[in-house]
């Protein structure tokens, strides 16, 4: 009979293992779960894309929703948003880009066939770079100076698939990671390579750059991620996330604005916050009961935002790294 109960028991727990860390195609496709989120430098709203939803502004204060862009519903694959928050860069699953800014007449770029799809869709914080990388290389994307809106379009050359891109603060500068472990970094709007290949090893699941760009961090699908100076290339530390990454992570990674901390979703449904510079874990972030997906901080670098495929977003002190607070 105990054996039966035990059986029993490890059978409930692996079901949950399934329905808890693998990324929930059903509560996908009911339009569950939060996908992106992106928080005001003065942290006075935030921007939520659920799939099948508008992409809603929420007051912090409030709860309240107060802007909804456009419901482009299933077709959205991916949005970005820059600090004013109404600027958002949305993909669609047609390799559709499309450039929405209030009071200005929507962007619309298409990846071309042999181009590949578009990866995430790319802002810098001011929303005056905007582009998009595809799968074999290709950029495309506006710039903005003032009123004036020039459009760029380069294919960057290299052999292997893109796997994820990111830009600094400014969006003057790009980076590429690609299937072969290697890192390359352009001036975003010409293509023009600045700065020497970074060899961050294959089969990386997610990229980000310090504030100040002088270190580089790469998770890879065994759970292994590396620290490296961005300069030389030399690893700095390298740790472990506790479990494997299986899939595509970009957002499930982040740096402290302050260049002190990173935080990484793990496949346990919480979030591990690292010291950056002394190569050690310092709290765990539990409390969803799905796999966080989309992270920020906040920018004095104290609290972290999260959103998960439990459909809630949280609220984090860093400090006591205990949860604050239940956002919707």
């Amino acid at each position: 009979m105990l054996i039966i109960v035990a059986g029993m028991m490890w059978l409930v727990c692996r079901v949950l293992e399934i329905v808890t860390d693998v990324p929930n195609a059903a509560a996908t496709k009911r339009g569950l779960g939060v996908h992106r989120i992106w928080v005001d430098h003065a942290e006075q709203y935030m921007w939520v894309y659920r799939p099948r939803d508008c992409i809603v502004q929420l007051n912090l204060a409030t709860g309240n929703v107060e802007i909804s862009l456009p419901a482009w519903g299933d077709e959205i694959a991916h949005v970005a948003h820059c600090n004013d928050g109404p600027t958002a860069l949305v993909c669609g699953h047609d390799g559709t880009v499309t450039l929405h800014r209030d009071g200005e007449e929507q962007k619309v770029a298409k990846a071309s066939s042999n181009a590949g799809l578009p990866l995430a869709p790319l802002l810098s914080e001011d929303g005056s770079v905007a582009l998009f990388v595809t799968a074999l290389g290709h950029v495309r994307g506006w710039s903005r100076n003032g009123t004036d809106v020039r459009e760029f379009n380069y294919a960057t050359d290299s052999p292997s698939k893109a796997l994820h891109a990111g830009l600094n603060s400014t969006g003057r500068r790009l980076f590429i990671a690609r299937d072969d472990g290697v890192v390359s970094f352009y001036a975003s709007e010409t293509g023009v390579q600045d700065q020497t290949d970074l060899h961050v090893g294959v089969g990386c699941c997610a990229c980000a750059w310090s504030e100040d760009e002088q270190l580089f961090v790469a998770v890879r699908r065994d759970g292994f991620f590396q620290v490296h100076l961005t300069e030389t290339g030399r690893v700095h530390w390298e740790g472990h996330i506790g479990s494997r990454c299986d899939f595509c992570a970009r957002n499930r990674l982040k740096v402290s604005p302050d260049g002190r901390l990173i935080a990484v979703s793990t496949n346990l449904n919480t979030v591990a916050v690292w010291d950056l510079m002394a190569g050690k874990t310092v709290g765990q972030l539990c409390g969803h009961n799905g796999l966080v997906c989309t992270m920020q901080f906040s920018r004095d670098s104290r609290r972290l935002f999260t959103g998960s495929y439990d459909n809630t977003i949280r609220e984090w002190s860093l400090e006591s790294y205990a949860q604050m607070r239940i956002i919707n």
